[in-house]
């Protein structure tokens, strides 16, 4: 599984499709509707094993919600929510972390963005940085910015990669 993850504005979609377009793997966008958050969440997982997923709900719902509602959609969950986590980390995801200069992604222009973004954007920003890092020994991430040169040759090699070692742990797995 393929997550693209980070703030509105930071390239996301545009990787998310053209990843899922070189690989010809599933394009799932991440659902609105905070409702079933964390099952949702499982059932992406379990179901979408190769998949490039544009955002993962329960991802950014842990940033977006304490900022801009006080809370998450999973608060009171927490074992839930710890019991995804785990499975999130066997899974062994390959996460790119969309992550261009402040100055690109506050560059919204006409972009209309969710009540709260831009009044919270630099909040938001840290939010995601401390995510990203904190995860950084347990989990496969990368961050991309589409502003460098080649970004997408780079993000391309890192799939090709990840895909290969996940075939070799399936063909290691079955003792051929």
């Amino acid at each position: 599984m393929i997550i693209v993850e980070g703030m509105d504005n930071s390239g996301k979609t545009k990787l998310t499709e053209h990843l899922a377009e070189r690989f010809k793997l599933p394009h799932i966008k991440s659902p609105k509707d905070r409702t079933h958050l964390l099952n949702d969440a499982l059932t992406t997982l379990m179901l979408n094993p190769e998949a490039v997923l544009d955002r993962f709900s329960a991802i950014s719902e842990a940033i977006y919600g304490p900022i801009l509602r006080g809370g998450t959609a999973f608060d009171k969950y927490v074992s839930q929510w710890k019991f995804f986590m785990d499975k999130l980390v066997r899974c062994k995801p390959l996460i790119f972390y969309c992550r261009p200069p402040e100055k690109q992604i506050f560059a919204y222009g006409d972009r209309k963005q969710m009540a709260g973004v831009v009044e919270h954007k630099e909040e938001l920003l840290s939010a995601y940085d401390t995510m990203m890092s904190s995860w950084a020994g347990r989990l496969l991430i990368m961050k991309y910015d589409f502003t460098l040169p080649n970004a997408r040759s780079f993000a391309d090699y890192a799939v090709e990669v990840y895909l290969a070692k996940k075939r070799m742990d399936r063909y290691e797995h079955i003792g051929c």
